[in-house]
Parts: C-alpha cells; structure tokens; sequence
C-alpha cells in the first residue's frame, strides 16, 4: 500500500539547503507535486531574510547600534577624565618638575613619576570598577536570562581602558618631562 500525504490548508513547509533557497525552488515545487498533487504553492520566501526583516530584529540592530556608539562616547570620555585630571596635575607641578630636572633628575624620571601617580588613580578606578560590574551583573541576572560574566570581555575593556588612559596620559607626562628648569621657577 503506497503512502500518501495530504497537506492541511495553510501548511507551512520549511526547507534546510546549502545553496541559495530561492535557486532550488522548482525542485521544491517538483517535490510538492509527487507528495500531494493538489497542493498549491503560495507563497515562497527565504527564511533568513523574512527574519531580519521583522520589526523587531530591526529593532535588536538599532539598540544594538546605540550601544555601539554609546559606548565608544563613553570610552572617550573615560580617556578624557585622565587626560584633564593629568594636565592639571602637571600644570599645578610645573614648578617641582622644573627643580628635579634642575637638580639633576633626568626627563625618563620625571616621566615616570608622572606615570606612576596616574596609575595608582586609575588601577583604583578600574578596580572599582570591575567591583562594581560584577556586583551589577549579579543584580542584573535576576531580570536578565544571560550572564554577562565573560572573562574575555572582562579583561578586554579593562586592557581597553588601561590603554585609553595610558595615551591620555602620555602627553602630560611628555610636556612635564620637557619642562625647561628656568621657565619652571619663573612659572610661579
């Protein structure tokens, strides 16, 4: 005894393929045909691109988009907090670099000593950081389905932001390394 299939109106049939879905359309139909003969065939569309064209996918990428740029906002205002706070140490500091380079230390010493002051700023601000993202995500999972305690984000933001503020502060550390000691004395 053959097997027959009969479709239900308004049958939905979904087809997996590793080609381009609409290339392989008659050979679908074709099929169609030898399973039940009555069948009609409506309407065909990829699946992938009725997907992506539903409102609410367009809405995942504009929210997604937002974040993006928020977020590259947000880095640049963190790398720009450093560098103000930096000029303004080495601005009020002019004076004291002037006398360490007239006494004898030398451009890489001042360098460092500005270098080292910042870090311990921003090592506590990252460390705060972190402290405080962890402590959101576990308030955060009790309405969101995922955690977002990925490890590898973790460390890339804080390489990021360690970066940011090592470029903020490159320049401030420069102009105090290049501090003139007689300029310096005159500056107050």
């Amino acid at each position: 005894m053959p097997f027959t299939l009969r479709l239900r109106m308004f049958s939905q049939i979904l087809v997996r393929t590793q080609s381009a879905p609409m290339s392989i359309l008659r050979d679908i139909r074709s099929q169609l045909v030898q399973v039940d003969p009555d069948q009609q065939v409506m309407r065909v569309r990829d699946l992938e691109k009725w997907i992506t064209g539903l409102p609410e996918c367009a809405q995942q990428g504009l929210v997604a988009t937002l974040s993006g740029i928020f977020s590259i906002l947000a880095l640049a205002l963190a790398a720009v907090g450093p560098y103000s706070v930096v000029s303004y140490g080495v601005a009020t500091r002019t004076n004291e670099f002037g006398i360490r380079i007239a006494l004898g230390a030398k451009a890489a010493d001042v360098f460092r000593i500005v270098l080292s002051s910042t870090a311990l700023s921003v090592g506590g601000g990252l460390a705060a950081g972190l402290l405080l993202s962890i402590t959101f995500d576990k308030l955060a999972t009790k309405w969101v389905m995922e955690s977002s305690r990925d490890p590898l984000i973790f460390v890339g933001v804080t390489l990021l932001l360690i970066v940011a503020a090592a470029l903020a502060c490159f320049l401030p550390a420069r102009r105090a390394a290049s501090v003139d000691p007689m300029e310096a004395l005159r500056y107050e």
